[in-house]
């Protein structure tokens, strides 16, 4: 992902729930929360958003990930973020989330996540 190019959750309008519940680059907090995004109410919408394709989803939240860890360093280098606090923070959820959403709408597990 290019310096300065929005992630994917960044882009859109505001046509579905979740929409709101964005990131505010480069601190990386909910527009609307305030809280560490992915906040609560972005982790409860965004699998919705995504019922039939988690693998995007994850991708998606991979390319935040990433996006997060470069912008949070170059506002703290020292001691900068940490990985594994960082990643439990993006895609920790995610496949336990996926999995209880799938099984309140009848879905089966077959998407790759």
């Amino acid at each position: 992902m290019a310096a300065g190019r929005r992630t994917p959750r960044e882009e859109g309008g505001a046509e579905r729930p979740g929409r709101a519940h964005l990131p505010q680059r480069p601190i990386w907090l909910c527009r609307v929360c305030g809280t560490d995004w992915p906040c609560l109410a972005a982790r409860s919408l965004l699998p919705l958003d995504h019922l039939r394709n988690p693998a995007g989803l994850a991708a998606d939240l991979a390319e935040a990930f990433a996006a997060a860890m470069r912008d949070l360093y170059l506002l703290n280098p020292d001691p900068g973020p940490d990985p594994a606090r960082m990643y439990a923070r993006f895609l920790g959820w995610l496949t336990p989330r996926l999995d209880i959403v799938r099984r309140r709408n009848g879905g089966s597990r077959g998407h790759g996540v």
